[in-house]
C-alpha cells in the first residue's frame, strides 16, 4: 500500500526539479544605467607615452595591405593574416589589435565579421590569426582555441608581429568573439602585462587562472544568446569588476547603448555592452563600439 504514496512523491519532486532547471532559476536581469548621465571611457592614463618595437625603423614589407602569413609553433604551422594600417607608417608606432575567432571559424571568416579596420583606419594593425582543430567536446572537434595550449602561439605571434612591423608596445590589445571572447579574457590575466586592455565578445571566463593585474576590458553579450550564455557573460563582468576593484555605479557610454562602470582602482576602464534577439552573433553595431573602446587608449 505504500507504492502509490512513493510514486506520488518521486512525480512531485522529479515535476519541481524540471521546473527549476527549465525556469524556475533566477536569472539575471538586463544591465542599466545608474546615473543616466551619458559619460565617456575614462582612459587609463592617456598620457602613456608610445614605446616603439624592433620593428620600427625597417622597410614597409611588400605587398598588399593585407598579408598572410605562417609561423612555426611547437612543430606545427600556425596561419594568421596581418591587416596593415591605412597609409601604414613603418617609422610610426601603431596600436595593435590581436582578434581571435570563434569556434568553427577561421581568420578570414571573423575579418568579415569584425572589420575592425573599416573604424581604426590609420591608427592600428588589425591580426587574425586561425586556431586549430582540437577537441571541444566528447565527440566534438573544431578549430578553437586552448586557454592555456595556445598561450605558446600567442607569444610567438606576437614577438612576429612586434619584429615585422612597427607596433606601440603599450597598445597591445586582445579582441575575441565566442572561443574567441573566452581566449581574450584568459589573457586578460595570463599575458597581463603584454596588453594594454581587452574585449570578449559573447565569451566567459576567465577560468582557474589568478587574474592579480588591473586590466581594462570590454564586454558583450546577447541577452538570447543559447550557445554561451547571458548569463555566463555576467559572470564576466563580476569577474573583472571584482579585479579592477569598480563600484556598480554605472553612466550610458555616449549613445552606444554600452554602460562604463565608475570607481575602479586608477580609472581603469570597465565596458559593458548588450543587446537583444541577436542570438550568438557579430552585431554590426559592436565593431564600431569596439573600434572606439580601442582608440580610447
Amino acid at each position: 500500500m505504500q507504492a502509490p504514496h512513493a510514486v506520488r512523491t518521486l512525480f512531485i519532486l522529479a515535476v519541481l526539479c524540471l521546473s527549476w532547471v527549465v525556469g524556475c532559476r533566477k536569472k539575471d536581469a538586463p544591465l542599466t544605467a545608474t546615473d543616466p548621465k551619458s559619460s565617456p571611457i575614462p582612459a587609463a592614463d592617456p598620457r602613456l607615452p608610445a614605446v616603439p618595437s624592433r620593428g620600427c625603423g625597417q622597410r614597409r614589407p611588400e605587398g598588399a595591405d593585407t598579408v598572410d602569413r605562417t609561423i612555426q609553433v611547437g612543430g606545427v604551422p600556425r596561419h594568421y593574416s596581418v591587416e596593415l594600417a591605412h597609409h601604414y607608417d613603418p617609422a610610426r608606432p601603431h596600436s595593435l589589435v590581436l582578434a581571435f575567432h570563434g569556434s568553427g571559424g577561421d581568420g578570414a571568416s571573423f575579418r568579415t565579421q569584425l572589420p575592425l579596420q573599416n573604424f581604426l583606419g590609420d591608427t592600428a594593425i588589425v591580426v587574425y590569426p586561425d586556431a586549430v582543430v582540437r577537441r571541444v567536446w566528447a565527440d566534438e572537434f573544431a578549430t578553437h582555441w586552448g586557454r592555456v595550449d595556445d598561450l605558446p602561439f600567442f607569444d610567438a605571434l606576437l614577438s612576429e608581429i612586434k619584429s615585422a612591423y612597427c607596433v606601440d608596445e603599450a597598445r597591445v590589445f586582445s579582441v575575441g568573439w565566442s572561443s574567441g571572447g573566452y581566449f581574450s579574457n584568459q589573457l586578460g590575466c595570463a599575458r597581463a602585462k603584454e596588453l594594454r586592455a581587452i574585449a570578449s565578445l559573447s565569451g566567459g571566463g576567465p577560468e582557474e587562472i589568478a587574474c592579480d593585474r588591473l586590466m581594462p576590458a570590454m564586454l558583450y553579450h546577447d541577452h538570447d544568446d543559447r550557445k554561451v550564455t547571458y548569463t555566463t557573460g555576467r559572470s564576466s563582468l563580476r569577474a573583472w569588476s571584482h579585479t579592477n576593484g569598480c563600484s556598480e555605479r554605472s553612466r550610458p557610454w555616449g549613445d552606444s547603448g554600452c554602460l562604463v562602470f565608475s570607481g575602479c582602482r586608477d580609472a581603469t576602464p570597465l565596458v559593458w555592452c548588450e543587446s537583444e534577439g541577436e542570438g550568438h552573433s557579430v552585431p554590426r553595431t559592436i565593431t564600431e563600439n569596439v573600434a572606439a573602446f580601442v582608440r580610447s587608449f
